[in-house]
């Protein structure tokens, strides 16, 4: 998106299944140690998949621009 333009990225599609793990996790009465655990590697891999996403571009070229100043 960057590369498009776009000055400011927020990842929201990531952060509502995230919350929405820990409302499940929670209500199931999972440990609050072990749903930490838990959404910590998910929101790691979310993170990774879109900051690979966003390296790689539309067009695969690898360049990342970012805004000036």
């Amino acid at each position: 998106m960057r590369q498009l333009g776009v000055e400011h990225v927020v990842a929201l599609s990531l952060e509502g299944p995230l919350r929405f793990s820990r409302l499940v996790l929670t209500s199931l009465g999972v440990e609050q140690k072990a749903t930490e655990s838990i959404l910590s590697t998910m929101e790691a891999d979310d993170y990774a998949a879109m900051r690979t996403a966003e390296f790689s571009g539309p067009t695969g070229s690898g360049v990342v621009r970012s805004s000036a100043g």
